[in-house]
């Protein structure tokens, strides 16, 4: 591996760099903690060029609110207009700080670790420390550096959109005195994208309706894929693997589900939170998807007792009922929600 430093003297810039390597790369995988439309020049010029073949995932963080406004509506159109290779997504943490800029060319990745964020200033002026790393694709160090952006990319971030920057708008940062002020507004702005549109009051974070039901268990050849590519099992999450990537991608969207698992002996009932999501293919499946029971809740067994609940609820006629996917009005949720001791959002986010 070739290490290297970038700090801003002289003819050597980060923006110059990050200039070049996104005009030859492949993939770009792109975090930044704030950005403003001038530090977005070289991407905007290579778009201007027509570099259609290029893949760019760009992760931005609401960083005290610093982030221009101008430039995320800009980031919005290019969203559009690039038909899809173009994709920019919010981390959820407001107070994510990451610069890290991933180039891919062939078997070659070049990777940015440093203290410039995608402004003027941050790629232009003094002051700045960043490395730049090169080496093979297959190194462990950029494998884990890859890894890392994929989990906050797939896990913990939601797409950019209008909805998200003309609500940003208002609470991005004007002077320094607003500073505490700021993340409290934007931590309130990303949980409530799941939320758009909807007209709902239930105070419970995640607010799903969508149900499944589980039978079985996958193969032992399955469990052992999933355990060689991903680090799922050593995160004590759960995984379910998807006949179809749009049944996948439902779940996904949804953000959480209820699951009635149903054995020949009993089961078990539970709300879970979405964590991860990978495609490979097994004898059980090529759409995976990792979830977790949602914190504070509880996993309620299907027994005579809860059957009867259920049943006394209105929720179904017969255990069978359970066996089969559904969506779910509020009066069920509510149901499930005191059954499985979901707690209110205010308690969740305090733990």
């Amino acid at each position: 591996m070739r290490v290297e430093l970038i700090d801003n003297q002289g003819i050597t810039t980060m923006q110059a760099e990050l200039a070049a390597q996104y005009n030859r790369c492949s993939f770009a995988r792109l975090a930044t903690a704030s950005l403003t439309k001038a530090g977005l020049r070289f991407i905007e010029k290579a778009q201007n060029a027509k570099h259609k073949s290029l893949k760019v995932n760009l992760l931005i963080g609401p960083y005290n609110g610093y982030t221009e406004v101008a430039a995320l509506r800009w980031l919005v159109d290019l969203q559009r207009r690039s038909g899809g290779p173009f994709q920019v997504r919010v981390a959820r943490n407001p107070r994510f700080h990451w610069k890290v800029h991933l180039f891919k060319k062939a078997a070659q990745i070049t990777a940015y670790i440093g203290s410039s964020n995608l402004t003027r200033d941050g790629l232009s002026t003094e002051g700045e420390f960043n490395i730049r790393l090169t080496g093979s694709f297959t190194d462990p160090a950029f494998a884990k550096l890859i890894d890392s952006f994929e989990q906050i990319w797939k896990s913990d971030s939601v797409p950019l959109d209008t909805y998200i920057v003309e609500r940003f708008a208002p609470i991005a940062q004007q002077s320094e005195k607003f500073r505490g002020q700021i993340d409290p507004k934007i931590k309130k702005l990303l949980r409530s994208v799941h939320r758009k549109g909807s007209t709902n009051t239930d105070p419970i974070l995640g607010e799903t309706t969508k149900m499944i039901f589980l039978f079985g268990s996958a193969t032992q050849a399955t469990v052992k894929v999933v355990g060689s590519k991903t680090n799922w099992d050593r995160k004590g999450w759960d995984w379910l693997a998807c006949q179809s990537r749009a049944e996948r991608d439902r779940l996904r969207n949804a953000e959480s589900f209820y699951v009635a698992w149903i054995s020949r002996g009993g089961g078990s009932l539970s709300l879970n939170d979405v964590r991860a999501y990978d495609d490979f293919k097994t004898e059980d499946g090529r759409y995976f998807l990792a979830h977790q029971r949602r914190k504070g809740s509880i996993t309620k067994t299907l027994d005579r007792a809860t059957i009867a609940y259920l049943k006394k609820n209105g929720f179904i006629s017969n255990k069978d009922d359970l066996k089969r996917d559904r969506s779910l009005g509020n009066a069920n949720r509510v149901l499930l929600n005191r059954l499985l001791r979901v707690p209110p959002l205010a308690r969740t986010l305090a733990q």
